[in-house]
């Protein structure tokens, strides 16, 4: 990413922040996990990474939480905690993260890695299915995501292992598994999705 491109980003994440109001999102979330609502916790589950930080990120430069930090991981668990995961509207929210990702060492944005790994792993067929209705960006997109931010060897290790599941299904996967491994490589040296 430019720096152009992030000083972007990271302007209109401010205007989005001065107008959005995260707070009532992130009750939303909480009133949904609360009462194990799957349906109502999707709705307000954030479609945008910025916002998703906001919620359950980290503030490193001021040391504080953010309004959901603390129950990042039982809420996440929950997102992935049934195969209703692999519904279109749950995955495309998934994907909407990976637009403008600015990969983070908070912890929220680690369990959404690894439970995006782990429905690349355990689930090809619908996952091919899904991306098939994707261009070849949104599918890199996301396949980066779930990569990012491990060792480079660990992406070569994982991508080598997806590439070898996804044989069978899809050429295109591991054409697109291949592309998003080299960009998750480059990408961990800058922690910026390319």
């Amino acid at each position: 990413m430019s720096k152009f491109k992030y000083f972007t980003y990271i302007i209109g994440t401010i205007l989005l922040f001065s107008s959005f109001d995260v707070q009532k999102c992130a009750d939303a979330l909480q009133k949904a996990y609360e009462e194990k609502n799957y349906d109502a916790f999707v709705d307000a589950f954030p479609d945008k990474y910025g916002v998703f930080v906001h919620v359950y990120g980290y503030d490193f430069d001021n040391w504080q939480k953010k309004i959901l930090y603390d129950d990042a991981n039982e809420h996440i668990s929950f997102l992935f905690s049934t195969d209703r995961v692999l519904e279109s509207k749950v995955l495309d929210k998934l994907l909407s993260l990976s637009y403008n990702y600015v990969w983070s060492s908070t912890d929220a944005v680690e369990y959404v890695i690894d439970g995006t790994l782990q429905l690349l792993l355990n689930h090809p067929n619908r996952m091919t299915a899904y991306f098939s209705k994707k261009t070849d960006e949104e599918v890199i997109l996301f396949l980066q995501m779930a990569l990012i931010g491990f060792f480079p060897d660990y992406i070569l290790k994982q991508g080598n292992e997806l590439v070898e599941i996804y044989k069978p299904y899809s050429k295109r996967m591991v054409q697109l598994l291949k592309i998003a491994c080299v960009r998750a490589q480059k990408a961990t040296e800058t922690m910026v999705i390319y």
